[in-house]
């Protein structure tokens, strides 16, 4: 994807032009990834103060994407694990970026 992207025009039809997706599938995705963030928030309700700390959370949850992406390449899952664990991915980098706002 080698376009210019212009910030003032990001909206639901860029995204359908770009990505081929409507409206509510986007906020679909933006809905799951705020409630994997209110879990991990339940869940560990502390962050480290550390960003090496936290960036070795987000690399963690990388790691799970990769080990669903190869599960899929080897024909031993489908997408549907995949797609979790990118929003748990996308989850814990929003978390990261609002506790950057707090913590710095």
């Amino acid at each position: 994807m080698n376009q210019e992207i212009d910030i003032d025009k990001n909206s639901y039809a860029y995204l359908k032009k770009i990505f081929n997706v409507r409206g509510p599938e986007v906020m679909c995705i933006t809905r799951e990834m705020m409630e994997e963030v209110l879990s991990a928030i339940k869940k560990h309700p502390t962050w480290p103060e550390c960003s090496v700390q936290r960036a070795a959370i987000i690399m963690e949850e990388a790691g799970e994407v990769i080990r669903e992406a190869n599960h899929i390449r080897e024909g031993h899952r489908d997408k549907a694990h995949l797609r979790a664990e990118l929003i748990q991915l996308g989850g814990t980098v929003y978390r990261m970026l609002m506790i950057m706002d707090v913590l710095g």
